[in-house]
């Protein structure tokens, strides 16, 4: 079982990058990295976030001290974004704007059938990138647009 297990992760490794193993492919574009590298863990349930400390990572907290953050966001009907723990601590009065296991539709269009499934939690519609968004439930207003927020940040 041992040898199986072994040539099933060489065989993981192998890219078709030239058959190099993606480790050296990673180490030789990453080796003029300045400054701090993270890493993030987007979980359908919970999320966290590390960051590089020499030669060990190191778990960042959030502002409750938690080392994971629930993966959920709310929108208030003042218009204010809550994420993680106050999100889901909301959630019972507050369903119609509050969205979790969003992990899903990122990187999906609107026309994919997943992104259909996944629409009876919340109400989703389509903008002009055909990407999913958010419509508010309590006054119809968009909540969330991915390529509207991408555009307006740039």
């Amino acid at each position: 079982m041992f040898t199986v297990a072994r040539s099933v992760q060489k065989s993981s490794l192998r890219t078709a990058y030239n058959g190099l193993p993606r480790s050296l492919i990673a180490r030789n574009m990453n080796s003029k990295v300045n400054g701090p590298v993270i890493g993030i863990d987007l979980g359908t349930t919970n999320s966290c976030v590390s960051v590089m400390e020499g030669q060990t990572s190191r778990v960042i907290e959030n502002a409750e001290g938690a080392r994971t953050t629930p993966s959920v966001v709310a929108f208030t009907k003042h218009g204010e974004r809550l994420v993680g723990l106050p999100a889901k601590r909301q959630a019972v009065v507050n369903s119609a704007n509050t969205v979790f296991a969003f992990k899903r539709l990122i990187g999906r269009k609107f026309s994919d059938k997943e992104v259909k499934d996944d629409a009876a939690h919340c109400k989703l519609i389509t903008n002009v990138g055909h990407s999913p968004s958010l419509l508010n439930q309590t006054d119809g207003q968009l909540l969330k647009s991915t390529t509207a927020e991408r555009d307006r940040d740039l």
